[in-house]
């Protein structure tokens, strides 16, 4: 039960990164596009726009390689998730064969305690006869 609560956190937490690399990728694709955008308009714009356009250029640069970092650690959870994921499905596995195991270990545990009453049983059935069979030869030599 909890190794399943660990694999539906670990299916969760991958599905949490494919989410975050879609977003990723809209992000890089809106960048290089308003990229595009300013380096068309570069030309157009004099005087004191000049600076404030040349900062914005910046900005998107800046962004771009924050862009970049975040996907590296992205990349880096989602492998961190995956090996997560691959280890609870294992364990997940070994459990289940384990408990099969035991179980079958438990009935014939069972098993062999029902035989061995069952020979109780019979042996202290056979020490009954035998015992009243020498009261019954006590009493006639009597």
């Amino acid at each position: 039960m909890k190794f399943e609560k660990g694999l539906s956190t670990a299916t969760l937490l991958s599905n949490e990164v494919k989410c975050k690399q879609v977003a990723l990728l809209e992000r890089d694709i809106l960048l290089k596009n308003l990229k595009s955008v300013l380096e068309s308009l570069r030309g157009q714009v004099a005087g004191k726009y000049k600076d404030e356009f040349e900062e914005s250029v910046s900005m998107v640069d800046i962004l771009a390689v924050q862009l970049s970092k975040r996907e590296n650690e992205l990349l880096q959870q989602k492998t961190e998730v995956t090996r997560i994921a691959t280890s609870l499905k294992l364990l997940l596995k070994m459990v289940g064969e384990l408990l099969t195991k035991n179980e079958l270990m438990h009935a014939w545990r069972l098993k062999m305690l029902e035989l061995l009453y069952k020979e109780f049983k019979k042996y202290f059935k056979r020490k009954r006869t035998v015992h009243k069979e020498l009261e019954s030869s006590n009493r006639s030599s009597c």
